[in-house]
């Protein structure tokens, strides 16, 4: 697991420049901790530690700890740094013990003379003693009468004695010191915390502002959705958030407590300003999206401040917002149901942790009927716990048939993605004008006899098609880049601890698969004919099979004059929608479907995708899912990692994978690609495999 570090490149460790930067860096180290021995042994116990790690390597900071306290050193020992600074956190985030209990409510009597039950808030730490002081100092000198009102004095880790005594100095008002709930501090269950960590980095490498920082992280997702539920909050009404090292310039004649209330406003604010794009890339889609499935929760747009933060001309989000370091709010609003539904909804994305790049305009894709629900809801069940209750990719379910309330209902609650519903267009469910229904029936009957799977289906035979053709262009995959087909029934064996969707984006990938098998030759015994001719007449669209990096080997052992069945299993695929809808793909489609296999013969759809890709893609378009397991039916891929199996990545039986069988055509894709299978490991769990 990957935990935030100073940089996540390695060095570039030349023999002797990097031995004199270590050798003067120990040096250094070595100087500081014998001048903090001296200092502890006259004040060490006026050391403040947690303000010590944080300017010390946490080693350094451990040792000398140890040293002036004759205490055993709360650190880890292990000499891994991604692990010391984890452990650092925990202690910031209120693992060690108190010196005193902290406050959980403000007493009655504080009110009985306040005309508004109102608090000034402040989030803080022990080592900003001095900012707090400074701003409590100002707020007092520049107001009529004083604060007079309670201060709440908050903190993911516990105050010291020392904090609570200056800070009750510089102020005649009630103060309350609280400390923040691990819950609403730490990373929620859904976060991808390796995934979160990079993309501080990348942020930090950006020079976007205090991206790096955990804690401003958390600090941000505390303000924006928990700092009204503390309990010492309970009972106020309005708050004055406060922040330290701020400064007040004017004085203030008014209680503005008072005016919020007394006017019924909801929200109060001094400055204005722009935020930073590359900070929110996805925060407008959301909203978008919150207000599509939560209009209830929405006014009408022309009685809002809405034209403030929209621009006509760009049609988005002009990243205009209030500067909430000074805002004073009415909680009855942040405690809405409005409110509460749409921090939840942001919330869930991740995005307070690793906003960093737009999210890839992905989606799942299903076909299936009504019957089919409690399958399917088995599959989005393994899927959503395997990798998208940490992503929220929606979903798109289609149907030749209206889907039932029921169908609704009980696919939308497996998942916290958006959920679309469409209906196939009748002329892609039904019998082109030139196919003779009757040969086709009779054709249905003789596979039948013949013991050939689905030989005498005609709705498979219409399946077949649609999922050849047809459902890449339903209107509902228009705003997509990417689907990943699901099917009913399937399991997910593996941890998914990246984003395939976007792997398939930044890797400029075409198609993904994780099982290849041989295709039935009875069900498709003119298919590679139809191509031939189809490559004969348009060879515009033919990737040449001269080239080193053609795929034309993975599906013909003769340079192209037979077909070897070699297919893509096809229920599993991960692939462009461009390419589905490209002028190649499609006139391959029409070419097939005006020849009547689909339904004179048993075409399936897998072999139909599959040729396509190796006569029109490269060997760089394509990559198997090596490290996601997957069942359908019978068949299985299971990675071969024995590791994996130790550290509960996989469940399942290496020995059961299809890959050895064989009737696989895994080790042919292998040969082809030059490869091994470790080589498409996206994701490696364990450091000795670094």
């Amino acid at each position: 697991m990957i935990y935030l570090q100073e940089s996540p490149h390695p060095l570039n460790k030349t023999k002797y420049g990097y031995n004199r930067r270590q050798l003067s860096k120990t040096i250094f180290r070595a100087t500081i901790i014998v001048l903090m021995f001296v200092i502890c042994f006259f004040i060490g116990h006026k050391v403040q530690w947690n303000s010590l790690s944080e300017q010390f390597d946490p080693r350094d900071a451990a040792f000398i700890q140890y040293f002036c306290t004759q205490q055993e050193a709360t650190h880890a020992v292990e000499n891994q740094k991604a692990q010391l600074i984890v452990g650092l956190e925990h202690q910031r985030a209120g693992y060690l013990k108190p010196e005193v209990e902290p406050d959980d409510t403000i007493p009655d009597d504080v009110w009985k003379d306040l005309p508004v039950r109102g608090a000034y808030y402040m989030v803080v730490r022990n080592e900003k003693l001095n900012d707090a002081k400074a701003v409590i100092k100002s707020m007092e000198e520049q107001m009529k009468n004083g604060t007079r009102y309670p201060w709440v004095i908050l903190n993911n880790q516990h105050f010291t004695l020392d904090f609570q005594k200056y800070i009750k100095r510089v102020t005649k008002a009630p103060v309350f010191f609280g400390k923040i709930d691990l819950h609403a501090w730490e990373y929620p269950y859904w976060v991808d915390i390796p995934r979160a960590e990079d993309m501080m980095l990348d942020q930090d490498f950006d020079e976007v502002y205090n991206k790096a920082k955990l804690s401003y992280h958390q600090l941000l997702r505390y303000h924006a959705g928990f700092f009204f539920h503390h309990p010492l909050l309970r009972d106020v009404e309005y708050t004055w958030r406060v922040e330290p090292g701020a400064d007040y310039s004017c004085k203030i004649d008014q209680d503005l407590f008072l005016v919020m209330k007394e006017q019924g406003k909801k929200l109060g604010f001094v400055i204005t300003m722009k935020e930073a794009p590359q900070t929110i890339p996805t925060l407008w889609t959301r909203v978008n999206e919150f207000r599509e499935i939560y209009p209830q929760y929405v006014l009408d747009l022309n009685s809002t401040i809405y034209p403030w933060i929209y621009s006509d001309r760009e049609d988005d989000y002009n990243y205009c917002h209030f500067w909430t370091n000074f805002q004073l709010a009415d909680l009855s609003f942040f405690r809405s149901e409005a409110y509460q539904k749409y921090f939840e909804y942001l919330d869930k994305t991740g995005n307070f942790f690793y906003e960093s790049l737009p999210r890839v305009k992905g989606a799942f894709v299903v076909l299936a009927r009504n019957s089919e629900l409690y399958a399917l809801r088995s599959s989005m069940r393994y899927l959503e716990d395997r990798f998208n209750r940490k992503y929220n990719y929606p979903w798109i379910f289609l149907n030749e048939q209206p889907f039932t309330e029921e169908f609704k209902e009980l696919t939308s609650m497996m998942t916290n993605a958006q959920v679309y519903y469409g209906l196939v267009p009748e002329e892609h469910w039904s019998y082109p004008e030139w196919i003779d229904q009757e040969h086709a029936a009779e054709c249905r009957k003789d596979l039948e006899n013949r013991g050939i799977l689905y030989g005498g289906s005609e709705s498979y035979r219409h399946m077949c098609r649609y999922q050849s053709g047809f459902f890449m262009l339903h209107p509902l995959l228009d705003d997509i880049d990417y689907y990943w087909r699901v099917e009913p029934g399937v399991k997910f064996s593996c941890d998914i601890d990246y984003d395939p969707f976007r792997l398939m984006q930044e890797r400029d990938l075409k198609y993904g698969f994780t099982i290849a098998l041989k295709e039935y030759f009875e069900t498709i015994p003119t298919l590679w004919e139809v191509t031939r001719d189809f490559v004969q007449n348009h060879p515009q669209y033919i990737y040449p099979r001269t080239r080193k990096d053609s795929l034309l080997g993975i599906i013909s052992d003769d340079n192209g004059w037979s077909y070897n069945l070699c297919h893509f299993w096809s229920n599993f695929e991960i692939a462009s929608v461009k390419f589905m809808r490209s002028e190649g793909y499609q006139a391959y489609f029409k070419y097939l479907d005006e020849a009547g296999g689909f339904f004179y013969e048993r075409w399936g759809d897998a072999p139909v995708h599959s040729i396509a890709v190796a006569l029109m893609l490269k060997r760089s378009d394509v990559h198997w899912f090596y490290d996601i397991g997957y069942k359908h039916d019978f068949f299985e891929h299971c990675p071969t990692e024995d590791k994996w199996l130790l550290q509960s990545k996989c469940y399942c039986d290496p020995e059961t994978t299809f890959d050895i069988n064989p009737g696989s055509c895994t080790p042919r894709f292998l040969e082809v690609m030059n490869k091994t299978a470790t080589s498409f490991i996206v994701t490696r769990p364990d450091k000795d495999d670094y």
